[in-house]
């Protein structure tokens, strides 16, 4: 079978599914705007670039977002096109509904089965209006461009043949009557190395050499900042610091912003959070690594005795599967797709967001209680590999396309 994945940045959220469809055997093109880092991915992957650059912005345009949506998809229906002329005819194809590229594929290729993949339906509560009592409550100017965001994923919604979803809280931020063309489906990620990893000593910038069975606590985001719960997690050390006097925190992320609006301190959210509890940190005992490479992080998860994931309600990181998979213990934010995998006092612990005591409280519960948070790191492990491993969502995909194939 042939597949056809397009997605901006690719590979995306296609990173590990992609070269498992390749080795089952299935033929893999893949539409983006540049290429992958070289040696990502297999070469038996083709990807096709679209030319891309960012337009200025244009004054009088009243929502650029959209008009750059509706440029990328003129952009890849001329590549798409200049594709099937040259012979190239998918069966199924999966495009990434949020940036407006698969717009006119349903015209180019109307043999094939188009999916869509609607990551979220765009409202207040996903940018942590209600949710984060730091935020005050949307303008009407962000209400407008909330409405506006959604254009493109109905768009998406209506054109295409069948929708997925790796959660069902992503899947229920759309409205109920749109519900059932989304089909739950996860992504795939290729857990089954990450929970053989060994633990083993790793040395930090400064020289400081952390141990399996030190008391470590780690956090990663992509970035520091508030959409990722960084103000929650940094409010609450000064209380562990305090209650723990060998306790060592990691934490792991760029200092720029992805999601959040970027924050007024030069030195990003970090500065501003640092500016704000200037006083109360053992700096000492606080290590910032900035992005890291991959198994670098993998590296320090294994050896984390608290691994803290907190997030407004939005899409369910790959860093909480792949901690789960390395059978570190967690403490999540209640509220949105965490719940779903991060049960409390089952595969984790669940601790309300905004409110740092409580946080403060389950860091130092783990670190007390390491029989608690093996426990717990066992069963999320045991989750992880049974709902999310690369191999099984392979299998279900291929298994959806033949029967969604009309030869059948």
């Amino acid at each position: 079978m042939h597949f056809l994945l397009v997605h901006q940045n690719f590979p995306g959220q296609f990173r590990d599914l992609a070269p498992r469809l390749v080795s089952l055997g299935h033929r893999v093109t893949a539409i983006a705007s540049k290429k992958p880092a070289p040696g990502l991915l297999p070469k038996a992957i083709e990807v096709c670039v679209y030319p891309w650059s960012q337009p200025g912005r244009d004054g009088t345009l009243i929502d650029p977002n959209l008009e750059m949506n509706l440029r990328r998809a003129a952009k890849v229906a001329a590549l798409a096109t200049l594709l099937r002329q040259q012979g190239l005819q998918p069966d199924v194809v999966i495009a990434h509904s949020g940036w407006g590229e698969a717009l006119y594929l349903r015209d180019i290729w109307p043999r094939a089965r188009l999916w869509a993949y609607p990551e979220l339906y765009a409202q207040p509560s996903l940018l942590g209006y209600g949710f984060d009592p730091d935020r005050g409550i949307p303008s009407d100017r962000e209400l407008q461009s909330i409405r506006r965001h959604n254009f493109v994923v109905l768009a998406a919604l209506a054109d295409c043949d069948l929708a997925l979803s790796p959660t069902a809280f992503q899947r229920d931020t759309f409205p109920a009557h749109l519900r059932h063309h989304i089909r739950l489906l996860p992504e795939g990620v290729n857990l089954q190395p990450l929970s053989q990893l060994p633990a083993k000593p790793i040395s930090l910038p400064n020289g400081m050499i952390l141990r399996p069975g030190d008391p470590v606590v780690t956090f990663a985001s992509r970035s520091l900042e508030p959409h990722r719960g960084f103000p929650l997690f940094m409010r609450a050390l000064p209380e562990l610091f305090r209650r723990h006097a060998g306790v060592q925190v990691v934490v792991v992320g760029g200092f720029g912003h992805s999601y959040s609006d970027p924050s007024p301190h030069p030195q990003g959210y970090r500065g501003q959070l640092l500016r704000e509890l200037e006083g109360q940190l053992d700096l000492s005992r606080l290590h910032f690594l900035g992005r890291v490479a991959h198994q670098e992080l993998l590296s320090l998860l294994r050896l984390s005795a608290a691994h803290v994931y907190l997030t407004y309600p939005y899409a369910l990181s790959w860093s909480l599967i792949e901690a789960m998979a390395c059978g570190v213990p967690l403490v999540a934010s209640a509220g949105g797709p965490a719940e779903e995998v991060v049960i409390n006092g089952e595969t984790g612990l669940l601790v309300p967001f905004g409110q740092p005591q409580i946080l403060s409280e389950a860091m130092l519960h783990l670190l007390a209680d390491r029989a608690l948070g093996q426990r717990l790191g066992q069963a999320s492990q045991r989750l992880a590999l049974e709902r999310f491993d690369v191999g099984l969502a392979a299998m279900e995909l291929v298994k959806l396309a033949a029967l969604t194939d009309p030869a059948n």
